[in-house]
């Protein structure tokens, strides 16, 4: 059993063929650059028609929603200009509460 840690990510288990090629691949992805810009804070304002919208319903508190940030943020990166990343934390105000109540979120990180 193979288990890679990247900083700021957690542990993850590896599950793929254990072989250099694909080992290599995976940590080079784990290692990849990525940038919270790409994600941006849910607004009805940036939806549009053109794309597909991904939002994460999380709270800072959450260990889970800590540990796949990083996954969050790449995969952002990666689908700039074909799918909107947006997050939203539920606690941060009235507001959030209200429209994560809205889309029943009752455990985090919630993905729509």
């Amino acid at each position: 059993m193979i288990f890679v840690s990247v900083e700021g990510q957690g542990m993850d288990r590896y599950t793929r063929a254990v072989d250099a090629s694909s080992l290599s691949s995976f940590i080079q992805t784990k290692l990849l650059p990525s940038t919270d810009e790409d994600v941006f804070p849910y607004s009805e304002e940036l939806i549009s028609p053109d794309y597909p919208v991904f939002v994460k319903f999380f709270e800072a508190w959450c260990s889970r929603c800590l540990a796949m940030k990083k996954a969050f943020e790449t995969a952002a990166s990666r689908m700039v200009g074909r799918v909107m990343f947006m997050e939203i934390e539920c606690s941060s105000s009235s507001e959030a509460g209200a429209f994560c109540l809205k889309y029943e979120v009752d455990g985090y990180p919630t993905m729509m």
